[in-house]
């Protein structure tokens, strides 16, 4: 099975980290070597900046772009990712640890939401032209 290298495409993308190369020294995963479950969908138009937009029960809707949030962004230290499909025979390599920085949605939320709203609702880009061959 090849490690850190993308195999297949859409739906049925992977990477696989090679945990080997991980120390007590150097325990975050490289970005580009960070495991992958999914590639981003070729319907994707990739030259269009992405917005995050905050609607419904606020008191003002927002239209953020992702300079935007890098304005607000702070480290939120580090964070261990795993998918539930990791097994022994990927030799584990659906694993990764990042050394994050954001912005907590409760920050974008914090003083737009009237008092009604109690739930949120994140939806994303999720057209993909074929279907997966190994997912439902």
């Amino acid at each position: 099975m090849a490690l850190d290298t993308i195999i297949g495409a859409g739906l049925d993308a992977r990477l696989f980290s090679d945990l080997s190369r991980l120390s007590p020294e150097q325990l975050v995963t490289p970005t580009e070597k960070f495991y992958t479950r999914t590639c981003a969908s070729e319907s994707l138009d990739g030259g269009k900046p992405w917005t995050i937009k905050v609607g419904g029960l606020v008191q003002e809707p927002l239209n953020l772009t992702s300079e935007d949030l890098e304005k607000g962004a702070k480290p939120m230290g580090m964070h261990l990712m795993e998918c539930s499909g990791n097994t022994r025979a990927t030799r584990f390599g659906l694993l990764s640890v990042a050394d994050w920085i954001g912005v907590p949605i409760s920050d974008l939320l914090a003083t737009q939401i009237k008092p009604r709203m109690d739930r949120v609702m994140v939806s994303g880009f999720d057209e993909y032209p074929m279907k997966s061959a190994t997912s439902i």
